[in-house]
């Protein structure tokens, strides 16, 4: 700073010229938030599915069709419905369906016939072999799914798409 400028008691902020003297800074913390805070919109619009033109379209719910010859009576068939594994039995006429992922952490079950008993490979967990939790941390039935038998196949489905909870899906993947 020159010698004129201490003596004269300005500073060198109040000696800019005309020119500069209208702008104004922006902080830098005032920035960072705004920057922030539209980070924080983009990502809540990616999660909640807000982004993009036009009306969303669901997708439909995944299904599995089935040929009632390849259902051996009472045995049970595993399949798959979308990404979900599931077991399909065959009794007479009725066919019935259920996921095979663990209602706890989502772990695929496995049907024991010597025990009878479904396990669950990751936290022990243990179901009869209507599905109903019997040991471990289950909280609740193996999830049962529509099944519509008609012209020789069993078409399984739910209302809503079979997802399995946030977790593992068993061991080895």
């Amino acid at each position: 700073m020159s010698d004129d400028r201490r003596h004269s008691g300005t500073s060198l902020l109040e000696d800019r010229s005309d020119a500069t003297q209208g702008e104004k800074r922006f902080p830098r913390r005032t920035l960072l938030k705004v920057l922030g805070g539209a980070t924080g919109v983009a990502a809540v619009t990616q999660l909640t599915g807000l982004s993009g033109c036009g009306p969303k379209v669901a997708e439909p719910p995944p299904v599995a069709e089935v040929p009632l010859n390849s259902l051996p009576e009472g045995e049970r068939v595993r399949a798959m419905m979308g990404v979900t594994p599931i077991e399909v039995t065959r009794t007479g006429d009725e066919v019935t369906a259920h996921s095979l992922w663990c209602t706890h952490l989502g772990c695929e079950v496995k049907w024991n016939g010597e025990r009878k008993k479904y396990f669950c490979p990751c936290h022990e967990g243990v179901y009869n072999a209507k599905g109903f939790p019997i040991a471990g941390p289950p909280p609740r039935r193996l999830e049962e799914l529509q099944v519509t038998v008609a012209d020789g196949v069993a078409t399984i489905t739910t209302q809503a798409a079979v997802v399995p909870p946030a977790g593992p899906r068993g061991l080895g993947g």
